[in-house]
This record gives structure tokens, sequence and C-alpha cells, in this order.
């Protein structure tokens, strides 16, 4: 069984407060709550959606280093893939 997707990790990594974090994911805050109080109820979806409040942040701030580790992995996998000169 995988680990529980930290929320309460990557929104304090990002400086947020729970309010911020939810409304950059999209959800109401109540919902929010619900996910950093219960991780296993923490769905894909909601991973996903951290994971591009991350990247919003990193951009924002020009800190790439905020973006979390899977979305940097994802970008630095699409670069290579983009640069090898193979067609998508």
């Amino acid at each position: 069984m995988s680990k529980p997707f930290n929320l309460p990790a990557l929104r304090g990594k990002l400086g947020l407060e729970q309010a911020q974090m939810a409304e950059r994911m999209g959800l109401e805050i109540g919902d929010y709550l619900e996910l950093e109080a219960t991780p296993a109820k923490v769905q894909r979806l909601h991973a996903t959606l951290a994971h591009m409040a991350s990247l919003d942040v990193a951009i924002e701030r020009g800190e790439p280093k905020l973006a979390s580790t899977t979305v940097r992995e994802k970008i630095m996998a699409w670069h290579r893939l983009h640069t090898s000169g193979t067609p998508a």
C-alpha cells in the first residue's frame, strides 16, 4: 500500500495558509481541511491539484525548487523528450 500524500508538508514548503492552498487547488476550505486531517482520503486528483499548485507557486516566485519533486521530475522528463528530436 502506498504512503498517503502529505498535503501539510507540501503546503508548508510553499509557505501557504490552508485557505490559500485550498483556493489554489480549487477546493472549498472545509474539503481541504478534511483532506489534511484524514490523509487516507487524499485521492490521485487531489495530489495532482497539489502538484500543480506547487508549480504555480514556483513560477510565481521564480523558485523552481518550490515545485514538488514529482513535478520537477516530470518537467525534466518532458524536456529530455522534447529536446531529443523525437516527434511527440
